[in-house]
C-alpha cells in the first residue's frame, strides 16, 4: 500500500542485515547517493559494495 508511510515487509531485517557488513568495511549503507549511517537512517536506503 502506497503512501501510509509505513515500511515494507521484512525492511527491518534487511537495514539489521546490513550491519555486520557494514562494520566490517565490506558495504556501505547510502541514502540520495551519500553515505549514512545505517542505525540513524531514515526512509528508503540501498546497500552497496565500498569502492
Amino acid at each position: 500500500m502506497r503512501g501510509t508511510g509505513a515500511p515494507g515487509p521484512g525492511a527491518g531485517e534487511g537495514r539489521w542485515a546490513a550491519r555486520r557488513p557494514v562494520a566490517a568495511g565490506e558495504v556501505e549503507v547510502v541514502r540520495g547517493g551519500r553515505p549514512v549511517d545505517p542505525a540513524r537512517a531514515r526512509g528508503p536506503i540501498r546497500i552497496r559494495r565500498t569502492p
